[in-house]
């Protein structure tokens, strides 16, 4: 990504921005059926390798939402009552949109105070969003602080 913006010399007319290269995987991304396809698409394409160093494991998945838990139930005053998870959830939905996206995740473990790197926030987001709609609808949201995943 840090090569964007730069013309090539062997090829002066092959330079791609930023905007053209979201714009055009944007408008595609929407018909490839899974993200690991989309990925293998993208990475073949250019030819990318994914860095291996940055695998994140289960555990470190697991830790990160256990503490996400707890302080959402710290958060709801160990309470499970709808209206006040919906109160929550509502205070976390900052476009009000009726659900949460993954910066508003990512604002959301701030105000916790437990801001992770944007890798494992993806992977944080991915585990919460059990339908993969591509958002955290209430449901889900209600299940992390209600339903132990990890007894």
């Amino acid at each position: 990504m840090s090569n964007f913006d730069k013309v090539n010399k062997a090829d002066p007319h092959s330079r791609i921005t930023r905007e053209e290269f979201v714009s055009h995987y944007t408008d595609l991304g929407v018909a490839i059926p899974s993200d690991n396809y989309f990925s293998e698409l993208v990475q073949n394409t250019w030819n990318i390798e994914e860095d291996k160093e940055s695998t994140i494991s289960v555990n470190e998945i697991k830790d990160i939402i256990k503490t996400l838990r707890y302080k959402l139930i710290q958060r709801a005053k160990n309470g499970q009552d709808e209206s006040l998870l919906r109160k929550l959830f509502k205070d976390f939905d900052l476009n009000k949109s009726g659900f949460l996206t993954l910066d508003e995740l990512q604002a959301m473990m701030i105000r916790l105070e437990c801001p992770v790197h944007i890798n494992y926030l993806a992977a944080v987001f991915s585990f919460i969003d059990q339908n993969k709609s591509g958002y955290i609808e209430f449901e889900e949201f209600a299940n992390l602080i209600i339903n132990d995943p990890f007894p």
